[in-house]
């Protein structure tokens, strides 16, 4: 708690330093707000421009912060990255004045690369090695079909959760990450290869209805994405909600918004979740006053139905 008290209060010199116009930061587009600094457990990452004023600015209140938290900045910990196009001279000079010389971008961050470019199949290709690592390091035969279950349930399918939450992952590598999983639950040994008698869409089934319970990876992905869908829809206010408003639905709501040409990944994502949402989102008639009529669908409980009209 003291830690995050502290967080609050980094949080709230950086804000001030934006209002007075001194450490602006970035903004993604001209209708999203502008970032300075953002926060995720004990990392933060601060955007700042090259210019004197805002690197003054930076170390300013990172000296101050010091100060009262008595929490110093480790430097040699720290990168520093820049956009393509920043002049070399003006590179040497910056990492100068703020005391960093590690180049940043170029490593990952919780199992994602930090930079990467339109193909994606590159991005997850680390993430099926890890899982197909993970299972090869147990060895299958001196566990119980329970024990298999287990291990397939809480750790193997849990571990691309993180990368699914954020990125429609494609169906290639959907398809690999399955078998893996199928190849851990029916081989006894990494080497030696068995026949499975049950498909992986009969044992993904639920329990209920005769299956094992396990994910189906390429749904699974599809119903988390519809979750950050869900939350930018009922939380516009939202850091995240406002900087994807002001770049791709700035003049409709986000069920209205449409696919983008050159998209990001992670808009790309969303979308995909979206489609989940419009086959299973319907309207609890209230008061009506957030309802159209003729284009809402707000006629049945069970699934999204809309009236036919409107007349001529």
């Amino acid at each position: 708690y003291l830690f995050i008290l502290c967080a609050e209060v980094l949080t709230g010199l950086c804000l001030k330093e934006q209002q007075n116009g001194r450490l602006k930061g970035l903004q993604v587009a001209r209708r999203s707000p502008f970032i300075n600094h953002l926060l995720f457990a004990d990392d933060t990452v601060f955007f700042s421009s090259t210019n004197v004023k805002s690197c003054t600015s930076l170390m300013r209140i990172l000296k101050r912060y010091e100060n009262c938290s008595g929490q110093c900045i480790n430097l040699n910990k720290s990168t520093i990255s820049f956009s393509s196009k920043t002049p070399e001279s003006i590179m040497r000079r910056v990492k100068t004045f703020i005391g960093i010389e590690k180049g940043g971008g170029m490593g990952k961050y919780l199992g994602l690369p930090e930079n990467f470019g339109r193909k994606k199949g590159d991005v997850f290709t680390g993430l099926v090695d890890k899982i197909r690592q993970r299972s090869h390091a147990w060895p299958t035969k001196f566990l119980s079909g329970a024990g298999k279950h287990v291990m397939l349930q809480t750790v193997l399918s849990t571990l691309p959760n993180f990368s699914m939450q954020s990125f429609k992952i494609p169906k290639s590598v959907c398809k690999r990450i399955q078998s893996i999983l199928t190849r851990f639950w029916w081989d006894s040994a990494p080497d030696k290869r068995k026949m499975a008698w049950v498909s992986w869409d009969r044992m993904a089934t639920p329990k209920c209805m005769g299956g094992l319970g396990f994910k189906n990876i390429e749904s699974f992905n599809d119903a988390l994405l519809a979750k950050l869908g869900w939350r930018i829809m009922n939380n516009p206010e939202a850091l995240l909600s406002q900087v994807l408003k002001g770049k791709y639905f700035s003049e409709c709501s986000f069920m209205e918004s449409t696919p983008k040409q050159a998209a990001s990944h992670g808009w790309t994502g969303i979308m995909a979740g979206k489609d989940v949402l419009e086959k299973g989102l319907g309207y609890l008639v209230g008061d009506g006053a957030s309802i159209n009529v003729w284009s809402s669908p707000w006629l049945s409980t069970s699934k999204p139905l809309t009236p036919i009209g409107p007349p001529t």
